[in-house]
C-alpha cells in the first residue's frame, strides 16, 4: 500500500477531535513529557487497545512548542502503517502548510511525496519533528553538521516490544557517529512484551538481554528490587510476572485500561498475560444491546433456511437474542491439521470459520476478520468463503470479510473476530517435543484473543491446548484456556486429557461442540 501524503494532509489537517487522557494514560503522558523536559527515560507498557499511539501524539502536541532550537523529537515505528497513522494525527498541529513542510520530516518506503517532497529532505535546524520507520537512515543538512552545533534528539519509540537494542537508533546513526551519545536527549519507549511475536530463535532465547524494552526493565528491576532480580536471572520467576508484582519505582508505567475489548472478555488476556491488571472501559452490555437493536433479522431468517448454515445461524441468533458476546465452538477431532500434504491447514475449522464469518458480517453489517496462525490456513479459508459467497449469491459480503494471520494482525482490530486455533499439540522426535507455534510463542494467543470490539468467536480445541500447556508448564496458555472455559460456562477436568463439564448454560460465551461424525 502507498500512502498519499498530500491527501492525508488535506484530509486530517481539519480534524478537531479532542483527546482526554485519564488514569494511567494521563500518568504515562506526564512521565514521558517530564522525560523530554529533563532528558531522562520513560518506559510504558501498553496492552491491546490501551491507546499507545494516541499517548505519543498527545506528548508531541504538548512538547513541540517547548523545544529549544537544537532539539528534535524523533518518533520511530516498525511499519509504514504506524508512521502513516501518526502522520494523520499530527497534521492538525500544522494548519499552515509551509510550516508543516519546514518543521516536519516523514521517512518511509511506502509514501507518495508529490507536492510534499520537502518532507523527505534532510534535517535542518528548523525541523522539530521526525516520524520514521526504524530502518530508515535520516540525512542531515550541512548546517546541521557544523562543528559548533550540537543537536539533541528525543526518541519516541513505538511498538518496541520486538525491537533489538540497536535498531531504534538506526535513524540517527549518522549523528551518533559524529557527536556520540551526548546527542541523546531522552529515551522514551512504548510497547508490550506480551505481544512480542515473530521473533527469531536468537531473540526468543535471549530476549531479556537483546530486546530493548526487556533489557531496560531488567535494569530497573536490578536497581529497585535486587532480590527479585536474582530470581529472574535464576529463572525462578518470569520477568513480566515480577514486574506486575513489583512495579519499578520510577521511569515505568503500565496502561491498565483497554478501550477495545468489551467486558468481560478482557479478563481472558488480563489474567493470562497481565497479572489481572488490565481492565476495560467498554461495557459488554452496551455492545450486545447495540447488536440486538441493529442486526438484520431478515438476512438472519434467510440464512437459517439454508441447511449448510442452519446450526451456525442458530448459534449467532442465540448470541444476539440472549445478549452474549460470542461463541466458543469446540472442535473434537481425532487429530487436527493431520493432512500430510497440508499440515498447516484444517478443512473442518476453515469451513466452520467461513460460515460464521458470512453469518456474522451479514447479520451485524459489521466487518469481520478471521485470524489463524498459519498462512496456508488463511489462504484456504479465503477460498472457502469465496465458494460459499458465490454459492448463495452473497457477493456484497466480499467487502465485509477479511482473513489474515496473527502476525499480520498485530496492532490491528476489527468489530467481529473469529480466532481459529492452530495446532494444540506437540510432535515427538527422538523422545523430545517439537514445539508447535503456540508453545514457541505463547504471546500469539494473546494477540489472537485481543483484536475484537464486538462478537468474538473461538474455533478449536482449548482442552487439548490446555493439556499440552500443563505438560510443558506454560502457565500463560493454560490460564487463557481456562478463562475462555469459564466465560463459556464449561470446566476442563483431567490432566492427561481434558474432558468437559457444562456448568452454566447462561454464560457470557455460547458453547457448542463439533465432532468428527457430524
Amino acid at each position: 500500500m502507498v500512502y498519499d501524503i498530500e491527501k492525508i494532509y488535506h484530509t486530517y489537517v481539519k480534524d478537531r477531535q479532542q483527546i482526554n487522557l485519564e488514569g494511567t494514560a494521563k500518568e504515562a503522558f506526564e512521565l514521558i513529557s517530564d522525560s523530554i523536559k529533563k532528558n531522562s527515560l520513560a518506559i510504558v507498557q501498553g496492552p491491546p487497545g490501551t491507546g499507545k499511539t494516541t499517548l505519543y501524539y498527545s506528548v508531541i502536541d504538548n512538547s513541540l512548542d517547548d523545544l529549544d532550537e537544537n532539539e528534535v523529537i524523533v518518533y520511530t515505528a516498525p511499519s509504514n502503517r504506524l508512521v502513516a497513522d501518526m502522520l494523520k494525527r499530527i497534521c492538525k498541529l500544522f494548519p499552515d502548510k509551509n510550516t508543516f513542510l519546514e518543521q516536519v520530516r516523514v521517512y518511509g518506503s511506502q509514501f507518495d511525496y508529490k507536492n510534499f517532497e520537502r518532507l523527505r529532505g534532510p534535517i535542518t535546524k528548523k525541523v522539530k519533528l521526525v516520524i520514521t520507520t526504524d530502518y530508515q537512515r535520516i540525512f542531515f543538512s550541512r548546517e546541521f553538521k557544523s562543528q559548533d552545533y550540537l543537536s539533541r534528539f528525543h526518541m519516541l519509540i513505538d511498538e518496541a516490544s520486538r525491537s533489538p537494542l540497536h535498531r531504534e537508533f538506526t535513524p540517527i546513526a549518522e549523528e551518533l557517529l559524529r557527536s556520540g551519545k551526548q546527542i541523546l536527549g531522552s529515551l522514551n519507549v512504548i510497547g508490550d512484551p506480551m505481544q512480542a511475536i515473530s521473533l527469531t530463535e536468537f531473540y526468543r532465547i535471549s530476549r531479556r538481554e537483546y530486546l530493548l524494552m526487556e533489557k531496560i526493565l531488567m535494569k530497573l528491576m536490578e536497581h529497585d528490587y535486587p532480590d527479585v532480580y536474582k530470581e529472574i536471572i535464576n529463572n525462578k520467576i518470569d520477568l513480566m510476572e515480577a514486574v506486575y508484582k513489583h512495579q519499578p519505582k520510577s521511569f515505568y508505567k503500565f496502561l491498565d485500561t483497554t478501550r477495545r475489548l468489551p467486558t468481560p472478555t478482557e479478563e481472558i488476556v488480563s489474567n493470562a498475560y497481565y497479572g489481572g491488571l488490565l481492565k476495560s472501559a467498554v461495557k459488554g452490555e452496551t455492545i450486545t444491546e447495540n447488536i440486538k437493536k441493529e442486526h438484520d433479522k431478515e438476512i438472519l431468517d434467510r440464512l437459517k433456511k439454508e441447511q449448510e448454515f442452519e446450526k451456525f445461524t442458530s448459534n449467532i441468533e442465540s448470541v444476539i437474542t440472549t445478549g452474549r458476546l460470542g461463541i466458543y465452538h469446540h472442535v473434537r477431532q481425532k487429530r487436527a491439521y493431520n493432512d500430510p500434504e497440508h499440515d498447516l491447514y484444517d478443512d473442518i475449522r476453515a469451513k466452520i470459520a467461513a460460515i460464521y464469518a458470512i453469518i456474522a458480517s451479514a447479520v451485524t453489517k459489521k466487518h469481520t476478520t478471521i485470524i489463524s496462525p498459519y498462512v496456508d490456513m488463511s489462504i484456504q479459508t479465503k477460498l472457502a468463503i469465496s465458494s460459499l459467497i458465490n454459492k448463495y449469491n452473497l457477493r456484497w459480503l466480499n467487502e465485509l470479510i477479511d482473513v489474515t494471520t496473527v502476525h499480520s494482525m498485530l496492532g490491528g482490530e476489527d468489530y467481529n473476530i473469529i480466532a481459529v486455533l492452530g495446532k494444540e499439540h506437540t510432535a515427538q522426535s527422538n523422545e523430545e517435543p517439537l514445539y508447535t507455534i503456540y508453545f514457541n510463542e505463547p504471546e500469539l494467543l494473546n494477540v489472537q484473543f485481543s483484536r475484537h470490539k464486538g462478537i468474538f468467536i473461538i474455533i478449536g480445541n482449548l482442552g487439548r491446548l490446555r493439556t499440552t500447556a500443563r505438560k510443558l508448564d506454560i502457565d500463560k496458555i493454560k490460564i487463557a484456556t481456562e478463562e475462555v472455559a469459564r466465560l463459556a460456562g464449561i470446566e476442563f477436568r483431567g490432566t492427561k486429557k481434558s474432558d468437559i463439564d457444562i456448568i452454566d448454560r447462561d454464560s457470557d460465551l455460547l458453547f457448542d461442540i463439533y465432532t468428527d461424525n457430524q
